[in-house]
């Protein structure tokens, strides 16, 4: 998917994670 080296594309991935959850 996404490199985690990066922690802006982390934050990104987890924020979409959790916005799929929510919704």
């Amino acid at each position: 998917m996404w490199d985690d080296r990066s922690p802006e594309i982390n934050l990104y991935k987890i924020l979409s994670y959790y916005i799929i959850i929510m919704t």
